[in-house]
């Protein structure tokens, strides 16, 4: 009868999101996730499934248990279903030693489009600023600098990292991920940013603002891979670390401590677990 029920009002969302997690095992650690669909955007809801449980098989490799809340519709304004999120951003070198205190600097702030979007869509709750909300929209851009001219990206989502945002954006929406393609692990990798609080990385690859290869989740490629330890810039260690991961104690939640420094890359809850590209 559950079935029956949730299947009526969402579709195929709740039966995929229900049979799936009542497969999954318990995880010592866990993280809240929150879908948005416009009401107005028409979306492939077999890729949208797609996406949700790739990233539940990539983060469970490690650990970590992904719940996806039942997806909300909401009423955005056709006008704002296109959204230039923050910007503009320095295309760094990957040599860069100070690639992430360069980032620190630059002080992003949310475009008042974005802001505007966001303040609507996600409301006050207990706990909100450790939920992860994913809101879907229709065509996404970036604005970015190379060398001196201002340039206009078009992308398949947008994390809004605490590296790069740190306190700049409002306490309830630190969470939020904006998604417009799917391609499979795009959710994954965007999470990735989210949780494990790092650019585009992985092993010998020094963090950078684009990349293409194959390996590691936080590359642009068909990788998957959250590598442990100093070898793995520690990407293991510090998505254990997020103060978007909890764990259960007698049904209640323990969250991770939160950012100390407003989640900069070297913030003081990851201790050790930095390369030298943030010095």
């Amino acid at each position: 009868m559950l079935f029956i029920l949730v299947m009526s009002r969402f579709n195929v969302y709740g039966l995929f999101l229900i049979s799936f997690l009542s497969l999954t095992p318990v995880f010592a650690s866990e993280v809240d996730i929150k879908v948005y669909i416009p009401t107005d955007l028409k979306i492939d809801e077999n890729a949208l499934q797609t996406e949700i449980k790739n990233a539940q098989t990539i983060f469970a490799a490690v650990g970590i248990r992904l719940n996806f809340r039942l997806p909300s519709k909401v009423k955005i304004p056709a006008l704002d279903l296109s959204m230039t999120g923050h910007g503009p951003q320095n295309i760094s070198n990957s040599k860069e030693k100070r690639f992430y205190k360069k980032l620190e600097q630059e002080k992003h702030i949310l475009s008042d489009q974005t802001l505007r979007v966001f303040s609507s869509v996600v409301r006050d709750e207990k706990n909100a600023d450790r939920i992860i909300h994913v809101i879907l929209l229709n065509e996404l851009n970036s604005i970015f600098y190379v060398g001196q001219k201002k340039k206009v990206f078009k992308t398949g989502a947008q994390s809004f990292p605490p590296y790069l945002m740190q306190d700049r954006i409002p306490r309830k929406l630190r969470g939020v991920i904006s998604l417009q393609e799917f391609n499979g692990r795009n959710l994954a990798h965007e999470l990735g940013h989210k949780l494990i609080n790092v650019s585009h990385e992985w092993r010998h690859i020094g963090p950078q603002t684009e990349i293409q290869a194959e390996g590691g989740l936080m590359l642009y490629g068909q990788g998957q891979e959250i590598p442990r330890g100093q070898e793995g810039r520690w990407h293991f260690e510090r998505l254990h670390l997020s103060p978007f991961v909890y764990r259960l104690e007698k049904g209640k939640k323990i969250w991770n401590s939160d950012f100390k420094n407003g989640g900069i890359y070297n913030d003081a809850i990851y201790k050790n677990f930095v390369t030298d590209n943030s010095k």
